[in-house]
């Protein structure tokens, strides 16, 4: 599925009220460990606040579609989309479900600097009679093993 939205720069308005969606984007971010490269969660906040956090929602979800886990690949997909005057989104509404699914569980703290200091579990996958999410959920524990052991 191929999603193209046309830009929609953030009102003073939409800024208040998109707290909360911007919080669910860092919650995101912090979910998946994106490498933040020296920023803080408030510089990301204040980087990305030019735009509409539902953009900025979408361009975490395409960049870990991407494979491409750092924050600085979230800023240059919306200046990208922002020249383009529009977002262009290649992952399918259940890669957003699923990475999508836990988000209620993490916690945003603005101080946080690095998500190594306390990596949220990752999330458990349910159906495990569908032979692709057993092998998710096999590579998944393995890297939280690793991740942990060292």
């Amino acid at each position: 599925m191929l999603a193209l939205l046309n830009f929609h720069p953030v009102s003073s308005e939409e800024t208040s009220e998109g707290g909360q969606d911007m919080d669910s984007a860092i919650a995101l971010l912090l979910q998946y460990n994106f490498e933040l490269g020296g920023y803080t969660i408030d510089d990301l906040r204040r980087l990305w606040s030019r735009y509409d956090t539902v953009w900025v929602q979408w361009a975490i979800i395409e960049c870990l579609f991407q494979g491409r886990y750092k924050a600085i690949s979230v800023l240059h997909l919306l200046d990208f989309w922002e020249r383009k005057g529009r977002a262009n989104c290649h992952y399918t509404k259940d890669f957003e479900r699923l990475m999508c699914g836990d988000l209620a569980e993490v916690e945003v703290s603005p101080m946080k600097a690095s998500p190594e200091a306390s990596r949220p579990a990752l999330p458990e996958l349910t159906a495990p009679d569908s032979p692709f999410l057993t092998r998710l959920q096999k590579m998944c524990d393995r890297y939280q093993w690793a991740n942990t052991c060292g």
